[in-house]
C-alpha cells in the first residue's frame, strides 16, 4: 500500500502543504496566483487543457515544459515520415490537450520533492518559483518558429499540387 506523504514535513524552515508548494510552482517568479490550475496540476478533476489543445507545443514551452514539448515535436516529426494517407491536425491537438496536465503535474511533483529534500529553505522556495511559472519569450520564439514551419509546409504542399 502506498505511503501517504504528510502535508507538512518535520524540520522544514517554512512548513507548507503540497498544495501551497504547487501554487508557488504554478505562480513562478511573477507571483500571480492561478487558483484554478493548482488542483488540475495535482491530479484533480481537469483532464483536458484547452490552451494546450489550441496552442500545442507552444503552450508546453510557455509553461516551461521544454523536454515534453521536444518529445511531442519529435513524435510529430517522426509520424510525418510514416506513409499514412491522412493524420488530421485535430488529432494531435486533442493529444496535446489530454497530455498537458499529467505531464505538468509530474513536473510539479518532481520540483516540489527537490524543494522538500533541501529542507524548504528560502533558497529552495526561490528555486521552486524559478522552475515553475511561465516563459513568455520562449513561447513567442516557439510560436515564430511554428509559424515559419507552417508557412513552409503550405508552400511545399501548394508547390507539389
Amino acid at each position: 500500500m502506498a505511503q501517504i506523504q504528510p502535508l507538512i514535513m518535520q524540520g522544514e524552515k517554512y512548513p507548507m502543504s503540497d498544495k501551497q508548494l504547487c501554487n508557488i510552482f504554478i505562480e513562478g517568479e511573477s507571483g500571480k496566483p492561478k487558483p484554478k490550475m493548482a488542483p488540475m496540476a495535482q491530479g484533480g478533476k481537469a483532464w483536458f487543457s484547452w490552451f494546450a489543445f489550441l496552442l500545442g507545443p507552444v503552450y508546453f514551452i510557455h509553461r516551461k515544459c521544454y523536454r515534453e514539448a521536444a518529445l511531442i515535436c519529435g513524435v510529430v516529426i517522426a509520424l510525418s515520415f510514416v506513409p499514412l494517407d491522412f493524420i488530421p491536425f485535430t488529432f494531435f491537438c486533442i493529444i496535446y490537450g489530454f497530455l498537458f496536465y499529467p505531464l505538468y503535474g509530474r513536473r510539479a511533483k518532481k520540483a516540489i520533492a527537490r524543494a522538500r529534500s533541501g529542507g524548504l529553505s528560502e533558497e529552495d522556495i526561490r528555486q521552486l518559483r524559478k522552475e515553475g511559472g511561465v516563459n513568455l519569450r520562449a513561447a513567442l520564439a516557439a510560436a515564430a518558429v511554428y509559424a515559419v514551419l507552417l508557412v513552409l509546409s503550405i508552400i511545399l504542399i501548394l508547390g507539389s499540387v
